[in-house]
């Protein structure tokens, strides 16, 4: 999970899937031409890249900034929802390209602290002090959010927000309302009307006979309940039930008797002001709660992720537990599925407060800590069976649903801007332009002019895609990231060892690697077998290996909450050879190929022995004996603290598309470090305020004087000029020399691509193994400028791609996955 505000989960999941293509949405087209649907066939995405040399991010305090930006031509490339206002004039732009509508993978909501002391204070400890063991064996000390006085004060919280009025009247109809812990593009999309309506004890009854959603009795103009309103009513009857009050005023409802201890012990509601939708959701339900205890209950505190993270998203012995009582809150999700439950509310997923391992910023920040809730999301993320997933994720909804967990409430419909001068923009499925797909693809259009010329490609540099954040950043230490924003850098500085398609984002297929099998041993168990790509590097010019993988895993799992999200049931890594492993997870899941998306780290940078720190580094989790039998060591306690400043130390290196290279002339070219600035030009670390900007550069060293490495560049690289050049630089681009080296076309370099060269080996002119249309395909000149007519290193070249795919287990040609790139021979 995150800690902060859009944070990125786990992808989410696997096999079929059905879609909601767009909500359904007040939105009427103006007489323009948007972007590409996704579905759309000119929709299409390339499997390698980058297409520019520079990346430059700018963070913003909030979107209106970058939006502003964006209209003064300084960003090719927006990573935030425009408002349904802007619509028309963006449309209306010839030099604008909004991505049609279309249903995000997020939510919007209001969470509520569950071991806050507030609530007992006001007379109902929401938590059953009684300990249980769940269905995977492991032992929780109580259950929160469970005691009857709890889930009717929260069932009142609830009946103070029209969630279908919020959407409609102060969202103006771009969003959906929510009753369920998900957005309703993924599958199962929604518990059904009449279950969300037995949640509610006061439904059906001769006082409230009529249910229009989930704790919502009656349409609220403007989205909250008022005094005297159907629902106001029934939240004053439920704080009557919880305990809280004794009798409500006639005709308003307002309550009376209200324990004085409510007003003394005011709940900490901590309000998202950066997000205008946010405030208004926190500001609205503060209003009217303080309105129904005819008083003030509420003192808000208003602020960033900033200001409020460090208090919302950390525990002890970081922070305290209640120093917060609710959250205005927003979640970013992957995939197709709903597989984010188990992350956030697990019980061992919220600390050592509900029987986990300590951990001071747990996936679970408000304590969810519920017996069935639990076994419920165990059996969820344990079933291969996507019928039995659906059964069990809806039992999920609810069990959440009945006891009020939170406030989930909307989710937007989504309409992403880039300048029309950007070719390469892929639309993703639930995500629209903000993907790295169009990262990796972007590229100034030859055949688009500006209307206005301060819309041109990089602002007139054809070489720099510039890619606005809607937020400033803290976080790169990947033991500690945890917002949208903090990952979109990172994302092209990592790799992950499996990636999914932008379009069919239930089906992963291999990045890092060239194949993986699947299977169950005696136990029931998952494993992948693995072999990773032959010719992997580091930013810095080590060698990516299996240990780097087998570290990166285990390190992720124990020690990243929420990089690591995906990895709860990891159980072991086994490293056969430098391009071999076997990752096994326990038990059966729809999302295992799903999890092994996960980064990929330099073992050589984080490892415990790099700072001689392994017997202080070693986990309280018990996990030391994984590590050694992956034949790896813990990451350093020193690095992998919240302290650790990767830009400032020199260890911000991946091995992904682009890499953080020092701007400065003080270590100018110095990879891991120097690529950040503040809004006056100077030199930075991780933590980017508003009007900074981070820097990367296109991973490629093969024109770098002195490199004798070939491979000294990104896997997937993309250059027209491959074998061409001087020295190494004539093997700049990879995917070109995977293409080449791949002689019958099918996308994959095999033996038989082998012997075709093989039987060229030393001929200096056609000959009867290697007849004229042979030789002259395979010769390359550059590769040995000394003796240009004899081909000899080709051999090696090929032999180094050898069981070399990208797209496996799919097929690139002929194509299997939808609006990928046709294969270019």
């Amino acid at each position: 999970m995150s800690n902060a505000s859009f944070p990125s989960l786990r992808t989410s999941i696997l096999i079929f899937f059905i879609l909601t293509p767009i909500l359904i949405l007040n939105i009427k087209p103006v007489s323009a031409i948007p972007g590409v649907a996704v579905d759309d066939p000119s929709n299409q995405w390339a499997p390698y890249g980058p297409l520019v040399k520079n990346l430059q991010l700018k963070f913003y305090s909030d979107p209106q900034s970058e939006f502003a930006d964006f209209i003064a031509g300084k960003i090719d490339l927006t990573d935030w929802q425009q408002s349904k206002t802007s619509f028309a004039s963006y449309d209306n732009n010839p030099d604008f390209l909004l991505s049609p509508v279309q249903g995000q993978f997020g939510e919007f909501g209001i969470y509520f602290n569950g071991l806050d002391t507030t609530w007992a204070a006001w007379g109902c400890d929401w938590t059953l002090h009684t300990p249980y063991t769940d269905i995977s064996g492991a032992s929780h000390p109580y259950q929160t959010y469970s005691s009857a006085c709890g889930i009717n004060m929260r069932q009142a919280f609830l009946h103070l927000v029209d969630r279908p009025a919020f959407a409609r009247d102060v969202l103006g109809g771009t969003a959906q309302a929510l009753a369920d812990p998900s957005p309703t593009s993924k599958d199962p999309s929604a518990s059904p009307l009449s279950t969300q309506c037995s949640w509610d004890s006061l439904y059906p009854s001769t006082k409230y006979p009529t249910c229009l959603s989930a704790y919502n009795f009656a349409d609220d103009p403007g989205g909250f309940a008022r005094p005297g309103s159907v629902d106001f009513c029934a939240a004053a009857d439920h704080m009557i039930m919880a305990g809280v009050a004794t009798g409500e005023q006639p005709g308003t409802c307002i309550l009376t008797g209200v324990n004085p201890e409510v007003y003394t012990n005011p709940i900490k509601g901590m309000i998202r002001n950066d997000d205008p939708r946010r405030l208004a959701l926190g500001n609205g339900f503060m209003n009217m709660l303080n309105q129904l205890m005819s008083g003030t209950v509420v003192y808000p505190t208003y602020g960033t992720i900033n200001k409020q993270g460090a208090i919302v998203f950390t525990d002890p012995p970081e922070s305290p537990i209640d120093d917060w009582s609710f959250y205005t809150f927003a979640y970013g999700f992957g995939g197709q599925f709903p597989d984010h439950l188990f992350d956030l509310y697990y019980s061992s997923n919220a600390s050592d407060l509900c029987g986990g391992p300590n951990n001071p910023e747990p996936d679970n920040p408000t304590f969810v800590c519920m017996k069935n809730l639990d076994n419920i999301v165990i059996t969820a993320s344990t079933t291969a069976d996507i019928s039995n997933f659906r059964t069990a994720t809806l039992a999920a909804f609810d069990e959440y649903g009945k006891h009020a967990v939170d406030m989930t409430a909307f989710t937007m419909g989504i309409r992403l801007a880039a300048l029309r001068s950007v070719a390469g923009l892929v639309n993703s499925r639930g995500i629209s332009y903000n993907n790295p797909y169009t990262v990796l693809n972007a590229h100034k259009d030859p055949n688009f002019t500006p209307v206005n010329p301060i819309y041109a490609f990089g602002g007139g540099d054809p070489s720099r895609l510039r890619w606005g954040q809607a937020q400033p950043i803290f976080q790169m230490n990947i033991f500690h990231a945890g917002t949208e924003w903090e990952f979109q850098g990172m994302r092209e500085i990592y790799d992950t060892l499996l990636a999914g398609s932008p379009v069919e984002i239930a089906k992963p297929y291999c990045w890092m690697c060239d194949t993986f099998t699947q299977s169950l041993d005696f136990r029931g168990d998952t494993h992948f077998v693995i072999e990773l790509r032959q010719n992997l590097r580091w930013h810095d010019g080590e060698r990516v290996d299996a240990k780097d993988v087998a570290f990166s895993l285990l390190a992720i799992r124990d020690f990243a909450p929420v990089a690591g999200g995906g990895l709860y049931f990891l159980k072991s890594v086994k490293v056969f050879s430098s391009t071999q492993l076997d990752v096994t997870f326990t038990g059966q899941s729809l999302v295992f190929p799903i999890d092994m998306e996960a980064y990929v780290i330099p073992r050589h940078i984080w490892e415990c022995a790099t700072d001689n720190t392994c017997a202080q580094s070693v986990s309280s989790k018990g996990t030391h004996g994984d590590y050694v039998a992956a034949g790896v060591l813990e990451p350093s306690i020193v690095k992998r603290s919240i302290s650790f400043d990767p830009v400032t130390n020199g260890a911000l290196i991946g091995s992904g598309p682009f890499m953080c290279r020092s701007i400065f002339p003080e270590d100018q070219g110095k990879v891991g470090t120097g690529c950040t600035k503040n809004d006056a030009g100077n030199r930075i670390g991780q933590s980017i305020p508003a009007g900074g900007t981070m820097l990367l550069q296109a991973f490629d060293f093969t024109n770098q004087p002195g490199n004798t490495d070939p491979f000294y560049q990104y896997m997937r690289s993309y250059n027209p000029s491959w074998g061409t050049g001087i020295g190494t630089n004539a093997f700049s681009g990879q995917f070109q020399e995977f293409s080449w080296a791949d002689q019958n076309n099918d996308a994959q370099v095999n033996i038989t691509d082998l012997v075709g060269v093989g039987a060229c080996w030393h001929a200096s002119q056609p000959t009867a193994q290697c007849p004229a249309s042979q030789y002259n395909y395979w010769l390359k000149p550059a590769f040995h400028p000394d003796s240009p007519n004899t081909i000899s290193s080709e051999v090696a070249i090929v032999a180094a791609h050898m069981d070399d795919s990208y797209v496996f287990p799919y097929s690139w040609n002929p194509p299997n996955l939808e609006n990928i790139t046709p294969f270019t021979p």
